[in-house]
């Protein structure tokens, strides 16, 4: 096992891979509760704790429990599924990513300066998005619209999770990650790099647009023969992306 500062950077790309295997593994139903916002569900002195959790229950998948609050109960305050003596918990997903440095703390959607009137909850599928866009997992983005926004049988209850399973959320982000992208370009032209850096973000800014362009490519497919305002609206991000590509890439 390496040492000093080779352990800390060996033991960031041991997470990071590990993050990323946790995405690509997950079952994509799972991804919009991966990015829910939790509270802690124990009672103290019969009021919730309330602390916010970044672990699940490994027994039973949920986020019910902070990780102190863990330690002190006995079964999960959702389901009453009891829980082992060792290993409780698992980082759940976004807080994994943050852990491996795949979303930056800066980033954090539970940072004040980050809030830009979304729930917080979109934000954070939001960031899960992003990190399937830029680690070539976009396929995750495809197949959470096909095999869950588009599923009958995947419903919720729950308004937050009912809203998380809904594609315009997808779509909005498309049109959100296309906007990043196209100010990103214009602020490659307008300032002065060397050709590789220059060529290098370039490179990395076009994936993006065929990654967003794939995922607006099953939308579009989800609402075939319909008149709504919302292929409309799929159709102008799909053509202003396409026209994106060409008039910066030609």
């Amino acid at each position: 096992m390496p040492t000093g500062i080779s352990a800390h950077y060996y033991a960031s790309d041991t997470t990071w891979k590990e993050a990323l295997l946790q995405f690509a593994s997950i079952d994509l139903i799972e991804l919009c509760k991966e990015a829910k916002v939790e509270h802690c569900r124990a009672s103290r002195d019969l009021s919730t704790c309330g602390r916010y959790v970044q672990h699940a229950l490994s027994s039973c998948g949920h986020a019910a429990l902070c990780e102190e609050c863990s330690q002190r109960c006995d079964v999960c305050p959702i389901c009453r599924t009891p829980l082992p003596k060792g290993g409780k918990l698992r980082l759940r997903l976004y807080d994994k990513c943050i852990e491996a440095g795949i979303i930056a703390r800066k980033d954090d959607a539970r940072s004040e300066q980050n809030y830009n009137g979304e729930h917080l909850d979109v934000q954070r599928l939001y960031s899960l998005f992003d990190v399937a866009l830029e680690n070539n997992l976009v396929s995750s983005i495809c197949h959470y619209v096909t095999d869950v926004c588009l599923d009958e049988n995947a419903v919720s209850s729950d308004p937050v999770l009912a809203f998380l399973l809904d594609e315009v959320v997808v779509k909005n982000w498309c049109r959100w990650k296309y906007k990043s992208v196209v100010q990103d370009l214009h602020d490659i032209y307008v300032r002065e790099e060397g050709m590789q850096t220059n060529l290098n973000l370039l490179l990395k800014f076009s994936s993006r647009l065929n990654g967003i362009s794939n995922v607006l490519a099953v939308l579009e497919s989800s609402f075939a023969g319909s008149l709504s305002a919302e292929l409309q609206d799929l159709h102008w991000l799909s053509e202003n992306t396409l026209k994106t590509k060409q008039v910066k890439f030609l």
